[in-house]
C-alpha cells in the first residue's frame, strides 16, 4: 500500500514530510520540545499536502499535537525495506492500520495512521488521491496511541458501525491481535458500545457477531494480568450479559419447522446413492460426515470432471440441516507442491430456494453436483467457467512432469441467518431454523492428474 522513495541513512528512515523544526510546524500540528533541529529530513512532499494534513489533523484532533518521537532507531520495527521493489518499504508484521478512513465528502483523500503498538509509536499515512499509491506521504514518526490522540477516530468508526459497515472491524481484529494491553482496552470499550447500538435487530445480528470475533482475539491475546484488572474484568461480565440476552433474542426470533418440510434419505431415488470410499470422508463434527466424489481423477485440458458433495450422519440422533446455492457457496482449494492454485469460478446472482434435510442415524445424501474443467495456463478463459464450474490453469510443466494437484473441498452449514418478514410484520430467522445443525466441515480430499 505504502509508497516510498525514500532511503535509509545512518539506519534511520528519511520519511518526514515537512522540515520539524520549522516555525511553521511549532504551534500548529507538530510539536517538538525536545531539540531544535530536524530529526528528519524533508521527504518529498508538497506545502500544498502538507498544509492539508494539517487541517485533516485538525479536524480529528482538535487541539491535539503530534509530539515527534526521539526514538529514531525504532523505527525500523515499523517499516522494513520491500525484497521486490529496490527503494520502496512496507510495513512490517505486528503494525496495525488504525482507522483508514476517507477524510472529505467526495471520498478522493484517504488517511490512516500505522502503529507500532508495542512502542507507542506511529506514523501517519496521507493519500491526496485515494485510490494512486503514488500520491501517498507517510509523516512521523510520532509518540503515543492516535486512540488516545484523537478521540474523533473512535467515533467515526463507531458511525460507520452504525450504518451497517463491518470494515472498522478489520482494523479492531487487526489491533486485538497485537495484544497490547491499553489499545485492548479501548477495543473492549468498543466492543461494548456495539452492542449498545440501537437499530433494526436483524441489522445488528451481523455486527454482533463482528464485535463477537474481536471479542474472542482480545481476550486470546491478553494477559492473564490484564484480564483480571478489576475495571476490565467488570467490563468484559457487562459485555457477556450483553450477548447472552442478544443471543436469546435471535433464538425467540428463530422459526421452527415440522419434520414434514425436511427432506429424507429416503425420499431420494436409488439411483443418487452412491458408494464413498473411506478416504474421501473428513472428520466428523457433531455427528455429520462431508465427502466430495469426483468421477474420475485423471483429467484432460478442456475436459470437465463431475463431483458429488456428500453428507453423512454417523451419530446416534437425527440431523436436521438447511441449505441454498450450495453449488456456488461450495469451492475447492487446489494445491500443486504446497503452493495454491488461483482457480477460476463463476458467481450468479438471483434468490436461490433453501433446502431443509433430516438424516436419521446411518443415513447419506449427495445434495449437489459440480464439475472441475482444466486449460492451459497461458489461455484466459474468462467466460468459460458456467454455473458451479471451477477452472484449474494447468501450465506445460504440470503436463510434462504428469504432476498432480491436491482438491480439497470446505462446506459451512448455518453460518449466517437468512431473515424473512413473517405475517406479523416482524423479521424472523428462516435458516437454520430452530434445532438446525451449525458448523463447518471438510472433505477428505483427493488429487487429480492432468494429460495432454
Amino acid at each position: 500500500m505504502v509508497n516510498r522513495n525514500a532511503t535509509l541513512a545512518s539506519g534511520k528512515f528519511l520519511l518526514l514530510a515537512m522540515s520539524i523544526a520549522s516555525a511553521a510546524m511549532t504551534g500548529n500540528v507538530f510539536a517538538d520540545d525536545s531539540t531544535d533541529e530536524p530529526l528528519f529530513q524533508e521527504w518529498k512532499a508538497s506545502e500544498e499536502q502538507s498544509e492539508r494534513l494539517r487541517e485533516i489533523i485538525k479536524t480529528i484532533g482538535g487541539d491535539a499535537k503530534l509530539r515527534v518521537s526521539t526514538h529514531a532507531g525504532d523505527i525500523p520495527d515499523i517499516y522494513r525495506a520491500d525484497p521486490e521493489k529496490p527503494g520502496r518499504f512496507i510495513p512490517r508484521e505486528k503494525t496495525v492500520t488504525i482507522s483508514a478512513f476517507e477524510v472529505s465528502d467526495s471520498n478522493k483523500e484517504y488517511m490512516g495512521f500505522r502503529c507500532a503498538p508495542f512502542d507507542d509509536l506511529f506514523y501517519v499515512e496521507h493519500r491526496s488521491k485515494r485510490r494512486d499509491p503514488k500520491s501517498e506521504r507517510v509523516f512521523g514518526p510520532f509518540s503515543g496511541s492516535p486512540l488516545e490522540l484523537f478521540p474523533e477516530i473512535e467515533r467515526r468508526m463507531l458511525k460507520d458501525i452504525a450504518r451497517g459497515d463491518t470494515n472498522p472491524f478489520i482494523c479492531m481484529r487487526e489491533i486485538a491481535r497485537v495484544g497490547h494491553s491499553g489499545l485492548n482496552a479501548r477495543v473492549l470499550k468498543m466492543v461494548d458500545k456495539v452492542l449498545l447500538l440501537q437499530m433494526e435487530f436483524k441489522e445488528k445480528v451481523d455486527l454482533v457477531r463482528s464485535a463477537e470475533e474481536v471479542l474472542s482475539i482480545a481476550r486470546e491475546s491478553s494477559g492473564k494480568q490484564f484480564l483480571e484488572q478489576a475495571d476490565v474484568d467488570e467490563l468484559l461480565t457487562a459485555i457477556d450479559k450483553k450477548l447472552t440476552l442478544h443471543k436469546e433474542k435471535v433464538d425467540d426470533l428463530t422459526l421452527e419447522f415440522p419434520e414434514d418440510d425436511y427432506i429424507k434419505a429416503l425420499d431420494m431415488p436409488k439411483t443418487k446413492r452412491i458408494n464413498v470410499e473411506e478416504s474421501l470422508w473428513g472428520k466428523p463434527v457433531d455427528g455429520l460426515q462431508f465427502a466430495v466424489v469426483p468421477e474420475k481423477t485423471t483429467l484432460k485440458l478442456e475436459e470437465q470432471v463431475h463431483v458429488k458433495l456428500v453428507v453423512k450422519n454417523v451419530s446416534d440422533g437425527d440431523i436436521k440441516f438447511s441449505v441454498h446455492d450450495l453449488i456456488q457457496d461450495v469451492g475447492p482449494e487446489v494445491m500443486l507442491h504446497g503452493k495454491r492454485v488461483m482457480v477460476g469460478r463463476t458467481w450468479f446472482s438471483g434468490w436461490p430456494p433453501t433446502n431443509r434435510y433430516l438424516l436419521k442415524p446411518g443415513d447419506q445424501f449427495t445434495l449437489a453436483g459440480s464439475h472441475i474443467i482444466a486449460h492451459a495456463e497461458d489461455v484466459k478463459k474468462k467466460d468459460r467457467a458456467g454455473f458451479g464450474v471451477t477452472s484449474i490453469p494447468v501450465s506445460d510443466d504440470v503436463l510434462a512432469d504428469n504432476a498432480s494437484m491436491n482438491v480439497d473441498y470446505t462446506m459451512s452449514i448455518g453460518h449466517g441467518e437468512s431473515w424473512r418478514r413473517c405475517e406479523d410484520d416482524v423479521m424472523r430467522v428462516y435458516s437454520p431454523a430452530k434445532g438446525e445443525w451449525k458448523g463447518r466441515l471438510d472433505a477428505g480430499g483427493f488429487e487429480i492428474k492432468f494429460e495432454r
